[in-house]
């Protein structure tokens, strides 16, 4: 996964607080470049460690922007229909567009909020006048999209937090073989481009692949869902089972008896997979079809472990948060399982991370179902941070998904003249990134 390497610089302007009928625009006319600026819109910037700093001050009849380490330009007041002179409140907030109907690119450095290392927002800081400086304060948090990107690790006073996160994950294919020496057949289930599921298949002379999608939408998978497979032991026609996140959020399979592929939903049982996440299955092992029990195990909308089972006759549903706390799951988490041979009462074991970042296991011994917490043991038992998932952003901007942090409203105007120049206090706006 390539990290991304270059960052593009722009000013969105709204003269209506996003309302209907408001007026938007990207990089607009109205914006006029201070004529010794170095940055302009649509300029390309290098990632750096370093802190960013934003500023926003109304001087001499004009909103001035600063950027980086100087003023770059001004917009007329007169954008804004009516004469605005002053700021009535100030929200800092992270921001990626996509073409597509859900992001795939990262926000900030691709780590989520909840991380230290994520991308910082501190002293956020509003001027009074010109001998007053208020530091604004995180009022309320607003997160559009939590399980792809959050806003997290806020300091004890509030000033100071981190956001991310990586969008939707990268598919990542599963494998089931049959029993036998090199040359049995194989199946590798994955999400197509076309955001099916397809399968690329050995028959012990040659590679050949099919799109699932063909036979219809039920098919479908969400976009950046992995599959989970599962299969009878025995020849080539053996049954198979690939659960999988549909289009509808809702949990899927598509599933070979010997003849042709059908699909169905668990829509009907209630059963949605949490976004971002992916199914797992285990089965019963031995022949016999559809009579070995199954468990296909997934996060639930509720951030639960949840499963759908299936007894040899009909499926069951059952949400593991209803134990307690220690049932929950870290958001945009997929859990794995395994399973000792043996009849349907044989011990499992499902493993994720926990809402407090550390390893965590839910076993059944036979009888019932525990939890334990790894973390109990030492920080070595904490998970780490997953990698940046990052993504080329889409040139064209169709759909935004942000994470707010709205602070508290701050005074009466931003800033102050000094010298003939706009004020160039490194306290003028809403703080660095």
């Amino acid at each position: 996964m390539a990290a991304r390497k270059s960052l593009t610089f722009f000013i969105y302007l709204n003269n209506n607080e996003y309302a209907s009928g408001g007026e938007d625009c990207y990089d607009c006319k109205q914006f006029v470049p201070y004529y010794e600026t170095k940055l302009i819109p649509g300029d390309t910037l290098e990632p750096s460690g370093a802190h960013y700093r934003i500023g926003v001050e109304y001087w001499l009849k004009k909103w001035w922007f600063w950027a980086g380490t100087q003023w770059i330009g001004y917009v007329e007041p007169s954008f804004w229909k009516n004469e605005f002179k002053k700021g009535e409140a100030e929200r800092d907030y992270g921001e990626v567009f996509d073409n597509g109907e859900r992001p795939t690119s990262q926000m900030g450095n691709g780590q989520p909020g909840k991380s230290a290392s994520a991308t910082l927002m501190t002293a956020p800081v509003v001027i009074i006048n010109e001998n007053l400086e208020e530091t604004t304060t995180l009022g309320t948090k607003r997160e559009t999209r939590p399980a792809l990107y959050s806003l997290g690790d806020l300091n004890s006073e509030k000033t100071t937090w981190h956001f991310g996160g990586n969008g939707v994950p990268d598919p990542t294919p599963a494998v089931v073989r049959e029993e036998g020496g090199s040359n049995a057949d194989q199946w590798v289930d994955y999400e197509g481009t076309n955001e099916a599921l397809w399968s690329a298949l050995w028959n012990g002379t040659k590679w050949g692949t099919g799109d699932f999608g063909e036979y219809g939408s039920g098919f479908d998978m969400a976009r950046g869902s992995n599959p989970a497979i599962v299969r009878e032991e025995g020849g080539s026609n053996a049954d198979q089972w690939v659960y999988y996140r549909g289009s509808d959020g809702a949990l899927h399979v598509a599933y070979w008896e010997g003849k042709e592929w059908k699909t169905a939903s668990f829509a009907y049982l209630g059963a949605y997979v949490a976004e971002g996440t992916s199914p797992v299955v285990v089965r019963e092992k031995g022949t016999g079809g559809s009579d070995k029990d199954q468990w296909v195990y997934y996060q639930g909308t509720n951030g639960a472990i949840w499963s759908a089972f299936w007894n040899g006759k009909e499926w069951g549903l059952g949400d593991f948060g209803e134990y307690g706390p220690g049932w929950y799951m870290a958001e945009g988490t997929s859990p794995s399982v395994v399973r000792e041979e043996g009849g349907s009462k044989a011990d499992q074991w499902v493993d994720y991370e926990g809402t407090n970042g550390a390893l965590w296991s839910a076993l059944w011994n036979g009888k019932e179902w525990g939890t334990g917490d790894f973390g109990e043991y030492g920080s070595g038992f904490y998970m780490p941070i997953p990698p940046s998932c990052a993504k080329k952003v889409a040139a064209t901007r169709t759909s935004g998904c942000t994470t707010r942090a709205p602070t508290k409203r701050c005074g009466r105007r931003f800033g102050t003249a000094r010298n003939g120049e706009p004020a160039t206090s490194a306290n003028t706006g809403a703080g660095t990134m």
